[in-house]
């Protein structure tokens, strides 16, 4: 038997809360499984459930602009799909099971209702959020190598690379200017 406030005690989004806010989480959550290598969320489509894992492993990529890049992995007690949750939009990654994988899910309107009951819980998430978005590894403009390139190209040269661009590409840069 799962002892699921002690999987929710120890979740990087939960930690913290009282036994009481715990066990209210607790009643409104349900066991779901996935597959190994099953899109779990996928980029660009609603989202109106968050997941707690419980066993297993994801992988949570993006595209930045020419194909899925891995931006983290997660497992038990870790975190997912609560920003599209929060925000209303649509997701802002795919989370693709790596293993089995067990999870805990809440949809948007228990959600919602707990919110509602708990400021502490809102308060909790709101912070997660926070570092999730302003997390260098959100954007591969982030990244030195990739910052450098567009500039000394002005971005985008040749166009956008796709599924027939040949690899590896040679570039050659003469000298970049830079102005204040």
């Amino acid at each position: 038997m799962i002892d699921i406030r002690a999987i929710l005690a120890k979740s990087d989004l939960l930690s913290g809360l009282s036994d009481a806010s715990l066990e209210r989480v607790a009643g409104h959550l349900s066991e779901v499984r996935f597959s190994a290598n099953e899109v779990i969320c996928r980029e660009g489509h609603a989202g109106d459930t968050m997941y707690i894992i419980i066993e297993g492993l994801v992988s949570v990529s993006s595209d930045m602009g020419w194909g899925q890049r891995e931006l983290a992995q997660k497992g038990p007690g870790e975190v997912f799909g609560e920003m599209a949750l929060i925000s209303n939009d649509v997701r802002s990654a795919t989370v693709r099971s790596v293993t089995e994988t067990v999870c805990l899910q809440l949809d948007s309107e228990n959600f919602d209702a707990l919110l509602d009951k708990d400021p502490l819980l809102a308060q909790r998430i709101a912070k997660i959020m926070t570092r999730r978005y302003s997390s260098p590894a959100m954007s591969e403009f982030h990244q030195p190598f990739c910052l450098l390139l567009n500039l000394a190209v002005g971005g985008g040269w040749p166009g956008p690379p796709d599924v027939t661009t040949e690899f590896p590409q040679h570039l050659y840069v003469d000298w970049v200017r830079v102005y204040q």
